[in-house]
């Protein structure tokens, strides 16, 4: 594997080398090979084009893995973890569920709910699901408090994408079998446009039931989740465009210890994008959203868990291009402002302190120029953030903060890329991480600490990436993307990994903390050759963190993911092998062994019919993650759906 990742590296500076022998020198290269276009960056930019690493996976992407869970798609990426489930969470670069922002169709999406237990916001049709960006690093700058980790974008699919060119209504049904967990996933959905292509809706509905070891009290395990999503647009002009966004979701999930989970959430989101000149180019988003939620803690003294969570949020931003001269400016500017009320209560009474009751207030300006000259790309950005926390009179927290971004490329040759990029970022404590307080036992609790302190961190990035067409063939593309990071964070936000014996009670009381001064490095690859129906790509990082005042040093696993794709036109058939492996690790305080996981999918197309059959770690390997957790072990799916 290490061969053969070099030697394409290698054609790539060979092959190149001749082409810019005998290209004009003082000719930028306007011809981007790379046709990936990111929007992650608030405006469409190659992703060649962008100072730092990004990860993207597109729906053809989702597709070949058979993805059941988004999980499954963010967790081949370099760098990033994702667990599914109704409380599912994501990692980038090994920062925190609160140091990442998700934002999807424009609006970022709440994780957090009372008691510290978080519901899945990646809860979504993976067949809807159109392009997943994944910012790795800073992200503050353009997106507001929480982007330390990274930020990741996802956007649905439009009626446009779905639908054929020449036809105005369409539909589709499918199911699928995932024996992991016993369930049958299945989801119908109608779209459709006027014959003038003024108006165009999208309607869908899916869930899935499962029920695991009915009989084993200490086992059972039941989740049901459904979801009902509607999407009404109408073209008011060539230049301008309005959509109305719903989507219900409510879900039940029991164990031994909880029994149930109830969850219900309602997103109303209103989209007005306006696109007349080279100087209005907007776009405003504006969403409420309400969750509820009733968590019966079973065999623990927490009782009837209930939260109220109502989220309102606006965002709006315009783009100029400028031409000046032998330069272009593409300046961005923006306002956003959010405002999160919780309300707690337990076993029927309500306490401000004790259940996380409180509201955040965050609103910020930001603005974004991206000059380009000859080869050069310059992107400066600059923030001001005002966040405010109002848990009880005696602990408030009231934060500004002024939050710039710089970044360079330089498109040294027409194949050859190299960037850098800086930014200061900045995370205010979550409602929960404040004023969450809940007994699980006689012996242990989890107790509020209104003083945290905000984060803040610092993080520097330097790479490159290859680029190029015609490697082995006149049909082929390969690029080679590298990245080093290196980030400081002061004030890190983490659960404290001990626990303090409250001298009057004896209960032993965790808590969140501040780590004074914590570091966070390594390095990040991803290479992708295509080559007439074959279709290869991997990725691989190395990773670290540093407690600075401790010097203690925790080295996470190395990951390598491989994708493999054949497509058979002859019998429309695609055929995927996917390999996951990770050296070993002492992240979760004990050493534990690598492993290497073999998958498989295959899939065909005939007349709308999709057919589609895999398996996970094919094998049978028995392994554990990084996080002490038992590996999956093989499972098999199956799915069809219909498209008409």
């Amino acid at each position: 594997m290490k061969r053969f990742k070099l030697s394409i590296i290698a054609v790539l500076v060979a092959n190149s080398l001749t082409n810019v022998a005998i290209a004009d020198a003082d000719t930028p290269d306007v011809t981007h090979h790379e046709t990936i276009v990111v929007t992650a960056t608030r405006t469409d930019k190659y992703i060649t084009d962008v100072p730092q690493m990004i990860a993207v996976a597109t729906d053809e992407d989702i597709k070949y893995e058979q993805a059941t869970d988004i999980s499954e798609t963010l967790n081949r990426m370099a760098g990033v973890e994702a667990t599914g489930g109704p409380y599912g969470q994501v990692s980038i670069r090994g920062g925190s569920r609160g140091q990442v922002i998700l934002n999807i169709d424009g609006i970022n999406q709440s994780v957090d709910t009372n008691k510290g237990m978080a519901s899945n916001p990646l809860n979504i049709d993976p067949m809807l699901v159109k392009q997943i960006e994944v910012i790795k690093g800073g992200g503050s700058v353009l997106y507001g408090s929480g982007g330390i980790g990274g930020v990741i974008v996802l956007r649905t699919k439009s009626v446009d994408e779905l639908l054929d060119s020449n036809s105005n209504y369409g539909g589709f049904i499918r199911t699928r079998y995932d024996s992991s967990d016993e369930a049958f996933h299945t989801g119908v959905g109608v779209y459709g446009r006027s014959s003038d292509a003024r108006f165009d809706y999208l309607i869908t509905a899916d869930g899935y039931n499962s029920e695991l070891d009915e009989d084993n009290l200490t086992k059972h395990t039941k989740d049901q989740t459904r979801n009902l999503t509607g999407k009404f647009g109408m073209n008011i002009s060539h230049d301008q465009r309005v959509q109305l966004n719903l989507k219900h979701s409510e879900r039940e999930y029991m164990n031994e210890v909880i029994a149930p989970d109830n969850y219900d959430n309602n997103t109303i989101q209103l989209t007005h994008e306006l696109y007349h000149s080279d100087n209005i180019n907007l776009k405003t988003n504006i969403s409420y959203a309400k969750a509820e939620r009733k968590a019966a803690m079973t065999n623990t003294m927490a009782g009837l868990q209930e939260s109220n969570v109502d989220r309102f949020q606006f965002d709006a931003q315009n783009t100029h291009y400028v031409k000046l001269n032998s330069t272009s400016h593409e300046l961005t500017y923006g306002f956003n402002a959010l405002n999160t009320k919780q309300k707690g209560i337990v076993n029927g009474e309500e306490e401000n302190f004790a259940n996380a009751n409180g509201q955040r207030k965050e609103y910020g300006i930001f603005m974004q120029d991206t000059v380009r000259w000859d080869r050069v790309t310059a992107t400066g950005a600059l923030r001001y953030v005002n966040y405010n926390m109002d848990g009880s009179s005696s602990t408030n927290v009231k934060t500004e903060k002024i939050l710039p971004s710089l970044g360079l490329t330089i498109d040294a040759t027409n194949w050859l890329a190299l960037y850098a990029s800086y930014s200061h970022d900045f995370r205010a404590p979550s409602i929960d991480e404040m004023y969450t307080e809940i007994q699980f036992s006689p012996i242990m609790a989890i107790i509020p600490n209104p003083d945290l302190k905000p984060e803040n961190s610092v993080n520097h990035e330097v790479g490159f990436g290859l680029h190029h067409s015609g490697l082995f063939t006149e049909s082929d593309y390969g690029s080679f993307r590298f990245t080093y990071f290196n980030q400081n964070i002061d004030d890190m936000i983490e659960a404290s990994p001990t626990f303090t014996i409250n001298p009057i009670t004896g209960v032993m009381e965790y808590t969140t903390i501040n780590i004074a001064k914590a570091n966070r490095s390594g390095i990040e690859l991803e290479l992708n050759y295509n080559v007439e129906n074959w279709l290869f790509s991997a990725s691989t990082d190395y990773r670290k963190m540093k407690d600075k005042n401790t010097n203690i040093e925790y080295r996470y696993a190395r990951n390598l993911n491989t994708a493999i794709t054949y497509k058979l036109p002859i019998l429309n058939i695609d055929a995927t092998w996917l390999t996951n492996s990770a050296s070993s690790s002492e992240i979760s305080g004990s050493r534990i062994g690598g492993y290497t996981v073999q998958d498989l999918r295959v899939q065909t197309n005939y007349n709308g019919l999709e057919l589609s059959a895999g398996v996970r770690n094919l094998f049978d390997k028995e392994y554990q993650t990084e996080r002490g957790f038992e590996g999956e072990e093989r499972t098999y799916m199956m799915g069809a759906a219909y498209h008409f």
